[in-house]
């Protein structure tokens, strides 16, 4: 909420306000968790899970990477 601020409007519902930015928040991350697991499905199709967790030359970087180069 503190990120938002700058966008409150003295005078107005400060509540009605809070509570916008919150739901908005909320549904931001249940957004990006459903994106982020149709991403690991999709990984998992082409990559079999051992090979993807336990492959020691990628580090978790590279895996992020390939996860967001994905979506």
């Amino acid at each position: 909420m503190c990120h938002n601020w700058e966008n409150f409007t003295p005078g107005t519902n400060f509540c009605a306000w809070a509570r916008t930015v919150g739901r908005n928040r909320c549904l931001e991350i249940l957004h990006r968790e459903k994106r982020q697991k149709k991403i690991t499905e999709s990984v998992s199709l082409i990559i079999p899970g051992a090979a993807w967790d336990n492959h020691s030359e990628s580090s978790s970087e590279k895996k992020q990477a390939l996860t967001e180069c994905m979506q």
